[in-house]
């Protein structure tokens, strides 16, 4: 009987293969093979994304923070004075509590408010 003749196939892309160092013996070098990576898997991976958004959600809630410090400070004082204290606050967040990008949004909002009494 012959075999029925098929289509040829394309080769499997070949693996990337490095040297793992053994501890006593040198003679036999075991090989562990890898896949290369995507240019986007160079510029992106998840430990960044977690992290990045860590980032983004603390500066968030540094604005939060300054808004409710806001509705907190009496509404004798000006607008200049709540934007000076706001940054002060932030200031003091950053500084004291060890928060910087807590801070960073706190005095963000402030600046805000200096920028708004200035019709910037």
């Amino acid at each position: 009987m012959r075999r029925k003749r098929t289509t040829k196939k394309a080769a499997p892309r070949r693996r990337r293969t490095t040297a793992l160092t053994t501890t006593k013996r040198t003679r036999s070098v075991k090989r562990r093979s890898t896949r290369r990576r995507s240019l986007a898997a160079d510029f992106f991976n998840p430990a960044q994304a977690k992290e990045a958004a860590m980032v983004v959600v603390e500066g968030a809630a540094g604005g939060v923070g300054a808004h409710f410090l806001g509705k907190i400070l009496p509404t004798s004082i000006s607008a200049q004075q709540k934007g000076l204290i706001t940054l002060g606050a932030g200031f003091v967040t950053a500084a004291v509590m060890r928060r910087p990008i807590l801070g960073a949004g706190m005095a963000a909002v402030g600046v805000v408010n200096l920028l708004k009494d200035v019709n910037f």
